[in-house]
């Protein structure tokens, strides 16, 4: 059983939810691994079902006439578990969880007027965890886990405040082949490891990236929510444009740091003025806000690289951004991403393909930019 975090107390009533987790797990046998495989101590690729049961969490407001509620989540997701300490039987090592997630009762105007916080029926799930893992026997290990869940939209949506868990997991894994009980002191294939490292690691490259970005406006929501619209989750989805370019240095065959320039061209930003002005949002302390869709930021990344597939980490300041109240207020000129790009292996992954969440304060996303990239480098 897992609380539900993020709820304010005003809303909700209840908090027992629970999850039940199916999953097939692939590791590479240490005679068969390549170099990324020793570097990351054979890790485990997942691919699963996870279905949570949030149907018992209320959701009213005094004024509400009936109770409404989170309904269940079916969420397809592929992963990546790394071992970083093995001793023995023993385990510990980090998850990382992604998919998209299929709720059965988002928010409804009429009939679930209070699930602020699942606006559609499909979502984008996001997991990480801290694990234990003990084999029993050659085919059976016990683990238990920290684990922390993410439900959202990612602002294609409205309303959208996202559900959040953390708590406590417990498992049991069946391997088909059997497994030795221990896990081996030296990597055997250490030496291929060093033998390509030199190959693919310690060069400068460039990416440029263009992307697209969903957005639906939270004040065009709370606009609608003002003037009692039948329906105010129907506002419009706006597009916003962006490119990165980032310099970056692989200095390890697994791991590349870098900083980046980061533009994007926003033309709703219009619409953000025209909802100011009423409310008297396009003045702050008697200073008249500007308003501009050009948005300019730079930033430090890192890159964790497994074979064709790479996590993008990074933080970022803003050096112009004028958006009006809602950026000056409620959000911050630092912002923090992380992103998956998946390069083509026919074009020796110079061109790859991915997405990337953009926040501030590490919890509130701004928006998904969906986008493709190209690499440039030295063949």
């Amino acid at each position: 059983m897992t609380p539900v975090a993020g709820l304010t107390e005003e809303l909700i009533h209840s908090h027992t939810t629970a999850f039940y987790d199916l999953r097939l797990r692939y590791q590479m046998r240490p005679e068969d691994g390549d170099a990324f495989d020793v570097l990351f101590r054979y890790p485990v690729v997942h691919f699963g079902v996870i279905v949570g049961d949030l149907s018992h969490v209320d959701l009213h407001r005094q004024s509400s006439t009936y109770r409404s509620t989170l309904g269940y989540t079916i969420a397809a997701y592929y992963g990546f578990e790394r071992f970083f300490f093995q001793r023995k039987r023993w385990a510990l090592g980090y998850d990382i969880f992604n998919g998209v997630s299929f709720n059965t009762r988002p928010y409804d105007a009429f009939k679930n007027v209070d699930n602020e916080y699942i606006g559609a029926h499909l979502s984008i799930f996001l997991g990480l965890g801290l694990t234990a893992r003990y084999r029993i026997t050659p085919q059976w290990t016990l683990s238990a886990s920290i684990d922390f869940k993410h439900y959202s939209a990612a602002s294609m949506v409205r309303p959208n405040l996202g559900v959040n868990s953390f708590g406590p997991t417990v498992g049991v894994t069946y391997d088909f082949a059997p497994q030795s009980l221990c896990a081996p002191t030296e990597l055997p294939t250490a030496q291929r490891a060093a033998d390509v490292r030199h190959e693919d690691a310690r060069r400068f490259y460039c990416e440029l990236t263009a992307a697209v970005v969903p957005k639906a406006l939270p004040d065009e929501y709370n606009y609608l929510v003002a003037q009692n619209a039948s329906d105010p989750s129907r506002c419009p989805v706006y597009v916003g444009y962006n490119t990165m370019l980032s310099a970056m240095y692989r200095y390890r065959l697994h791991h590349a740091t870098g900083i980046a320039i980061d533009y994007s061209y926003l033309p709703y930003v219009n619409r953000l003025k025209e909802l100011d002005a009423p409310q008297n949002h396009d003045v702050i302390d008697g200073r008249l806000l500007r308003y501009s869709p050009h948005v300019l930021g730079f930033g430090v990344r890192h890159d964790v690289i497994y074979r064709h597939l790479s996590i993008n980490l990074g933080l970022g300041l803003y050096a112009r951004r004028r958006m009006g109240w809602r950026a000056e207020t409620q959000e911050s000129p630092f912002y923090q991403f992380i992103g998956i790009n998946y390069a083509l292996p026919c074009t020796h992954d110079r061109l790859f393909a991915g997405f990337m969440i953009k926040a501030f304060r590490f919890s509130k996303v701004d928006g998904m930019y969906f986008g493709l990239g190209w690499r440039f480098r030295k063949k």
